[in-house]
């Protein structure tokens, strides 16, 4: 028994589930199951009891718990301790984010990681998505937090997913633009080809599928402003001075605004890229996000 197989074992009965486990450890369901099955025939006793998909502990399985939270503890204590001593700096994440949405996110997830590990400092970063891509492959980042296309995702980097998120088309709420839709009802970005355009900048992931809708529905977009952010987009949009493609995250009831989907359904994927061996306390932050664009996502 060693200590990667003790935080196996306490993910485990943390998720009550295999798969879930595997996720939060970022190993295969495969590699996890054949950890637990090791420590049982070492222990020659089950830990835990396969039922309906759930792992619930038998009695030896919650005194293994009990003991193995004990001696991550005295472990988390003891490096804190000789980092003390030896007068060490606090462990940092070099933090990529991208504008507006980066900082919304980290925020409200900060908190939770903050209290669970203090001495960790955490430097954000607010830079585009190219740019974090170029940094993350010459280690100038730990960590980038990305909204992407598949031609985006290189072999020489990892990726772990997060979320997709829908693009639509948020329009002033008036005959003019609502028509005869009803909201979120799916429609051709070809009937507003004669509208005035409100867009995200040039260098941006979101214009580039912008772009691409476009070319597709054959339209030379009138655009009367461009912004880096989406905010920006939706209250000119509620001010009447345009339309406006938007994540669907930023979709928020307003009568002076009206939501369409796009008959492509066009989407692009949230995701965490890194080029190293991940900490725990790395491990424990991508979870956090994980968590947060579940809830965003579910919530619209």
């Amino acid at each position: 028994m060693n200590l990667k197989q003790i935080e196996y074992i306490v993910a485990i009965a943390e998720e009550k589930n295999i798969t879930k486990a595997s996720e939060k450890l970022f190993i295969s369901q495969s590699a996890l199951n054949q950890q637990l099955l090791n420590i049982e025939k070492e222990l020659n006793t089950p830990l835990f009891i396969r039922a309906n998909k759930k792992m619930i502990l038998t009695e030896a399985g919650q005194i293994y718990i009990d003991y193995s939270k004990k001696i991550l503890e005295l472990k988390k204590e003891a490096y804190l301790k000789i980092n003390n001593l030896n007068n060490t700096s606090s462990t940092e994440i070099n933090l990529g984010l991208t504008k507006e949405r980066g900082n919304q996110m980290l925020v409200s997830l900060y908190p939770t990681f903050h209290q669970k590990y203090q001495d960790v400092i955490i430097k954000a970063n607010e830079i585009n998505v190219k740019n974090q891509l170029i940094k993350i492959k010459n280690n100038e980042l730990d960590l980038g937090i990305l909204t992407i296309t598949p031609d985006l995702k290189t072999n020489d980097l990892n990726f772990i997913h997060l979320a997709n998120e829908e693009i639509i088309l948020c329009v002033p709420n008036i005959k003019e633009y609502t028509k005869d839709y009803k909201e979120y009802e799916e429609v051709s970005l070809s009937e507003y080809k004669f509208a005035d355009f409100i867009t995200i900048n040039k260098d941006s992931t979101l214009r580039t599928i912008q772009n691409n809708l476009f070319n597709k529905n054959e339209i030379t977009a009138k655009i009367i402003f461009e912004t880096e952010s989406n905010k920006i987009s939706y209250n000119l949009v509620a001010a009447k001075l345009g339309v406006s493609l938007i994540p669907e995250s930023y979709a928020i009831k307003n009568e002076k605004v009206f939501f369409l989907k796009i008959k492509e359904h066009p989407k692009w994927e949230i995701v965490v890229a890194y080029n190293k061996n991940l900490t725990i306390e790395e491990k424990y932050l991508i979870n956090l996000c994980k968590n947060y664009w579940n809830r965003i996502i579910s919530s619209n």
